[in-house]
């Protein structure tokens, strides 16, 4: 991240003519860490919506385990949740990711298929409720 701001000096004796670039910048950081804590200990949590535990349904009734998968690192998820829309990354098998080696294992397209069709349909009877 980069932090810039932008201020007027002012003689020392009249610091209230000024506007401080070094205060602005304290006062953002401030909000940042208040809207962003550093963590005290490592945490995962889930928003649980009812969508992502039908969806979780629906994998586990085609073999999925239905975990959720922890790690480090970002994903477009981020951006859809600053629109306050839940997302998850699932899909189908395989390995190497983002790699000169990616696979998709074509064993799972079959059940990935049916687990979202099912999670499409049952979200879809929610939604005419």
């Amino acid at each position: 991240m980069t932090l810039r701001a932008e201020g007027r000096g002012a003689h020392g004796a009249y610091p209230w003519l000024g506007d401080n670039a070094l205060v602005k910048l304290h006062r953002t950081l401030d909000k940042l860490l208040t809207a962003y804590p550093v963590p005290d200990e490592e945490a995962w949590r889930t928003t649980g919506s009812p969508d992502i535990a039908a969806l979780q349904r629906a994998a586990r009734d085609q073999g999925y385990s239905g975990d959720f998968l922890r790690k480090h690192g970002s994903g477009d998820s981020r951006f859809y949740g600053e629109r306050g829309v839940n997302s998850v990354a699932f899909g189908t098998g395989g390995a190497g990711q983002h790699g000169p080696g990616e696979y998709v294992d074509i064993a799972t397209i079959a059940p990935y298929y049916r687990a979202l069709k099912t999670f499409l349909r049952d979200v879809d009877k929610e939604t005419e409720r």
